[in-house]
């Protein structure tokens, strides 16, 4: 245990009841899309996390990292932990499919958060109703405790406004606005306001841009921070100079220069391998357009690609990594 270590702040996530650190762990950033942590390495961290006070941890389906988080139950115990996943469940036999994964791959009797991933707008919000009303019905079973969804959209967190079972939003939120894919970083934040007001639960993902802010990762979490309408950050971390950073600047406290040089020279990037074929799943994948084809083969803009990591997750041959 990490005696000497500040304890992270908790916060009440909304009304859902759920008590979680300010500061959450996104742990698509240790799994096999980006850092690829062994998971030895990988539940080092987690549990180095949990040491000084993190007890929120975020995954989805397409992430890979459930094991990693069956290893955290078993090292600290499931009731300390909340613990929050996503699919793209769009029928009833999918949603059932994605939550039986997650409670089997976890060994957990329950998810505390499940959402719809990566939602688009109210048309989609409509089109994943047979998965959100499977959600319903295992929450009043005990298998979840609360309802979201996730996305880099204004219109889906609009939408949510008109939907009370929709209890905690996960939206992208920077202080430079990059990423949000239908307008304005102050027009998130209005609909994000209206959505806490009604009583839910609001988590800021993708802070540092997906790592293109991490050289200005003191300017980026002192922005967060100041936003009222923010319950948690969920961050990303490969490593424990990171998550000794981003604590740090969460509760306002002195940061190593060791830390902050050592992290703020280092930016992740999207790396394609000579062996690619060009099959194109990559760029039918890629939420941002970042990917495409021409004549010439594959272009990679990477001004609009904020490491998501998602299409090295379809691509055959394992030519896409980020790091």
């Amino acid at each position: 245990m990490l005696e000497e270590a500040s304890s992270c702040d908790h916060i009440l996530l909304g009304d859902t009841g759920l008590s979680v650190s300010r500061l959450c762990f996104g742990t698509l950033t240790i799994g096999a899309l980006q850092a690829g942590l062994s998971l030895d390495q990988g539940i080092k961290l987690l549990c180095e996390a949990y040491d000084r006070g993190v007890n929120f941890y975020d995954s989805a389906a397409s992430y890979n990292t459930y094991s990693y988080l069956r290893a955290l139950i078993a090292a600290v115990g499931r009731e300390s932990l909340i613990i929050t996943s996503k699919s793209y469940a769009v029928t009833a036999t999918e949603a059932e499919q994605a939550l039986h994964q997650a409670l089997n791959e976890m060994a957990t009797p329950y998810i505390d958060i499940f959402m719809l991933h990566e939602q688009l707008s109210a048309a989609t919000l409509e089109g994943h109703n047979q998965a959100l009303e499977y959600y319903l019905k295992a929450k009043k079973q005990g298998l979840i405790r609360s309802v979201g969804l996730s996305t880099h959209h204004i219109a889906a967190v609009r939408s949510a406004i008109m939907r009370p079972e929709i209890e905690v939003i996960e939206a992208i939120c920077n202080s430079t606005g990059f990423g949000i894919q239908d307008g304005t970083m102050a027009e998130m934040l209005i609909a994000l306001e209206e959505n806490r007001l009604m009583g839910k639960g609001i988590c800021a993902i993708k802070i540092l841009g997906g790592g293109h802010l991490i050289p200005q990762c003191r300017e980026s979490i002192s922005w967060a921070t100041r936003q009222k309408s923010f319950h948690s950050l969920i961050i990303g971390m490969q490593n424990s100079a990171e998550l000794r950073i981003n604590l740090a600047l969460l509760m306002n406290e002195e940061v190593s220069k060791e830390d902050i040089q050592l992290v703020s020279q280092k930016r992740r990037e999207l790396h394609i391998a000579d062996y690619c074929q060009r099959c194109g799943l990559c760029a039918a994948r890629c939420p941002t357009g970042a990917l495409s084809f021409s004549e010439a083969g594959l272009i990679y803009q990477q001004e609009l690609c904020f490491t998501c990591g998602y299409c090295g997750g379809v691509c055959p041959h394992l030519a896409i990594k980020v790091f």
